[in-house]
Formats: C-alpha cells, structure tokens, sequence
C-alpha cells in the first residue's frame, strides 16, 4: 500500500531519505546494498541514519543510453537483509523499462511545447503583419517602409498617422520579450495611438505619450499581470521640415544633404507601462530637416544584429550610417533594400528578432 506520494523537490529539502547514499549511487553510478545501515556500510554516522536507523537500503542508478536521469532509492524499516541479487536483477529489468517510459514522456512533453509555441509565433506573426501598412504619398516627403519578423516573432511596431490638422506623425517602437503577448501589447499601443492622435485636437508627442503610457499600464500590468514594457518614440511634423519629437527609444538618424554626412538625434523619455504615470518623465524635442535631408528611425534588430548570427560583433549604429551615406543620392526605396541586404549578409540570415526601420527623405 502507498501511503504518500512526495511531489518533485529538491533533494537538499528532503528529509525522508539518506541524501549522502543516493549521491554517492550518483556519483559511482553502480546500485548500492546496505544489508543493515545502522551496524554497517560507509554511512554509519550519517544524520539521517543516526536520526531514522533504517535497517535495508537499496540505492540504483536509472540510465538511458549511456545518460544518468535518476535513481531509484528503497529503504525498509523492519529487517534487515531485505534486498537480495535477485531483487536488483528484478529491479534493473523494471528501471531499464521505466527510464525508456519516462524519457518517452519527456519527449512527447517536449513536442507538444514546441506545437504550441509554434502555433503561438504563427498568431504572432499574423497579429505583427496584420498592422504592417503602406507609405501614405505625402505631399512633403517620400516614405518607404521595412518590417522583417524573426523566426522568434518579437514586438516591434512602426504606424504613420495623420491628426484631424493633416499633421504627419511617424510612430516607432518595441515590445519587450517574443511570443503572443509582446504581439497583443503592441495591436493595443497601435489601436490606443491611431485614436488618441486621430480624433484629440492639437495635440504634441508628450500628450499621446502620457495617454498611451495610462492605458498601457492599466492593460499589461493590472490587467494581464505581466512585466513587459515597450520603447516608444513619436515624431510629428508641424510643417516646413518642423518636428516635435518625444520617448524613449534608438537614435534618431539624419542625413544631412548639404554635409553628405549622418547625425544622430538622442531620444529622451521613458519606456512605457512601467509607471502609472510620466508625466513628470516626458518632454517635447525639436528638430529640422531641410530639402533633401532624410531621417531614418529603425529597432534594435538591425543594430544588434549580430555578425554570423554572433552577438560579440554587432551590426551597430555607425554601420547603418555609414551606408545610408554611400547610398543617400539613390531613391529610398533602393536605401531600405540595401539596409536590409547588408544586415542579412552581416547576420549570415540568422536574425533572432524583428527588423523594423522607416525611412522619410523631405521633398520640399
């Protein structure tokens, strides 16, 4: 009759075995016979035998192809000499039958994990595509866009909006972590910022950033209970090549027409869901394009993709800019695909999270 059942535990918190005879079973990986415990055998002081004075003990390594996976520990209190040849021969038997049960069990585990992240990156990568847009034709600059999702779908996020004032507002941002809720944070920052710069009135960067951050933190970390947090940097053109920009994400890259050279813009702010309220953590930038000035916003993909796949060597932001400059004379369209060529030659295609860029070069 079994009277208990001890669930999985450490065995440094189990108090109903000899810890030091299973280790050493572990250790020598042979079967151990104690005929009495208590009179003889290695383990005569030990606490547990001073403490309990179990009279038979039976210790037996289970392996599976040449692979420890545990063992099989029998004590009884009454007689001693309880387990003869003939019961570790018997026990072998069952142990080799038991180790290709449970390694079969692990195994069908394993697969039935693998099928249901696979099925949860395919509604990631449905949720993540579905917001993908097309450049709008803007009356004051072209516009080319890139998403590229990783085999690990992450949370990357990219809108451009129009406000009720026909304000142009270039949206970029990240999730953290992979998977479905990274992709479900990021539909509700798409559909919470499409209806706060949509349908507010004049509005600026701060504003939506405050209103984005209160329901973002009201849903991810009071509702769902998770920890996630997500970058987010918004830019709205105010007219003439004006920008007010605000968050915290990447740098902002700028080419520079009549110096033929990149600057970088630094984006200051704070990642958002992780306070209740930012209003005291958020403030609107300024800067300028000219005529043929371009400006490139991207995710972390591409910069920290790494060489070969190797994240000792990453891609960086000084290489982006130093090919958006050998390249800033052809039409940006040709400057995305060359980008994304080049991070794919650099990572030798083995990218492990999403890559995201827009690029806007002013017309007039």
């Amino acid at each position: 009759e079994i009277k208990n059942i001890i669930r999985s535990t450490l065995i440094d918190n189990c108090d109903c075995l000899c810890e030091a005879i299973v280790r050493y079973c572990s250790k020598i990986n042979d079967f151990i016979v104690i005929d009495n415990a208590v009179k003889e055998g290695l383990f005569l002081n030990d606490p547990y035998i001073v403490k309990n004075k179990p009279k038979s003990i039976l210790c037996l390594p289970v392996n599976y192809q040449n692979r420890f996976i545990g063992i099989i520990y029998l004590e009884n209190n009454v007689v001693t000499n309880a387990f003869t040849k003939n019961h570790v021969d018997i026990l072998k038997i069952l142990v080799s039958q038991a180790a290709i049960a449970l390694e079969n069990s692990h195994m069908m585990e394993i697969m039935i994990e693998k099928d249901r992240l696979e099925q949860e990156m395919k509604i990631a990568e449905r949720i993540q595509t579905s917001l993908v847009i097309s450049p709008p034709e803007d009356k004051d600059f072209d516009i080319s866009v890139l998403m590229k999702t990783a085999i690990e779908v992450g949370g990357d996020y990219y809108d451009l909006i129009y406000d009720k004032f026909d304000n142009l507002w270039f949206a970029i941002g990240d999730v953290s972590g992979h998977g479905l809720t990274p992709g479900l944070i990021m539909m509700m920052a798409q559909t919470a910022l499409n209806t706060i710069i949509g349908e507010s009135g004049e509005i600026t960067p701060v504003d939506a950033l405050i209103s984005l951050n209160s329901l973002l933190y009201d849903n991810v970390r009071k509702r769902l209970k998770e920890t996630h947090f997500m970058t987010m940097l918004l830019i709205k053109h105010t007219g003439d090549g004006n920008f007010l920009y605000s968050g915290a994400h990447l740098d902002i890259i700028v080419y520079r027409d009549k110096l033929k050279k990149c600057e970088r813009i630094k984006s200051e702010g704070m990642f958002l869901s992780i306070l209740p309220d930012i209003s005291n953590k958020v403030k609107n930038f300024e800067f300028k394009l000219d005529v043929n000035d371009i400006i490139i916003l991207y995710t972390d993909g591409i910069i920290e993709s790494g060489k070969g796949g190797n994240k000792k060597e990453m891609y960086g932001i000084e290489r982006l800019s130093r090919l958006v400059e050998e390249n800033a004379d052809k039409e940006i369209d040709v400057i995305k695909e060359v980008v994304l060529e080049d991070v794919l030659d650099w990572s030798n295609k083995l990218i492990d999270d999403d890559i995201t860029m827009i690029i806007a070069k002013r017309k007039k």
